[in-house]
């Protein structure tokens, strides 16, 4: 209220994130004490009440739902843009306020715990599950991925970056003593492969 009778009254908050001064309480983590002063008015005279307030902290299903309500795909995403297209990592926190997460993939070879994507050669769908826990009680928020396929120029640069002597060697043991057949794949992914030799 802004007056009482013919008596302004001006509000204020010593934490306007708790309590703010049009009345709103906005409950924390932490019980939190705040002093609230009515200044009142009248005539050029002023007066001040002061009270004392505790605003108990939220309880643990309040701060599960908190995180439960905020942790969208906005959150983790990192670089990406869409949950349709998840071709960089993802930032997977292991807390959130209170609240301890533990993530699971239904598919760890393109996408693993720690939020780290692998694309593959072909797009894949990935499931993708948060546990939040506190105090015993539990919530779990899940996440359809899709991971995109690799581009023709990433599986010819991934063909390129492992085709070692490593790859080819066969029974060899060094490139500079070939006394035994070499393998040498004529695809490696989707890559077609053509060797030629100048001997």
């Amino acid at each position: 209220m802004s007056k009482i009778n013919n008596v302004n009254v001006k509000w204020t908050s010593d934490n306007l994130v708790s309590l703010q001064e049009d009345g709103t309480v906005t409950k924390e983590n932490n019980q939190v004490g705040v002093v609230l002063t009515a200044t009142l008015t009248l005539n050029n005279e002023t007066k001040n009440v002061v009270f004392n307030l505790t605003i108990p902290a939220l309880s643990s299903s309040e701060q599960l739902n908190n995180v439960y309500n905020s942790l969208t795909f906005d959150l983790i995403k990192n670089q990406n843009i869409d949950s349709n297209n998840v071709d960089s990592n993802l930032n997977l926190m292991s807390k959130i306020n209170n609240v301890n997460v533990k993530w699971t993939s239904d598919n760890l070879v393109s996408l693993q715990e720690d939020g780290t994507v692998k694309k593959e050669n072909n797009q894949v769908g990935v499931v993708l599950t948060a546990t939040l826990t506190l105090n015993n009680e539990t919530k779990k928020v899940i996440f359809n991925l899709t991971i995109p396929a690799l581009s023709s120029l990433e599986q010819l640069n991934n063909a390129y970056n492992s085709l070692t002597f490593d790859l080819i060697k066969n029974q060899n043991v060094d490139v500079n003593n070939v006394d035994s057949n070499l393998n040498l794949m004529s695809k490696i992914n989707n890559v077609n492969v053509k060797w030629t030799s100048d001997n």
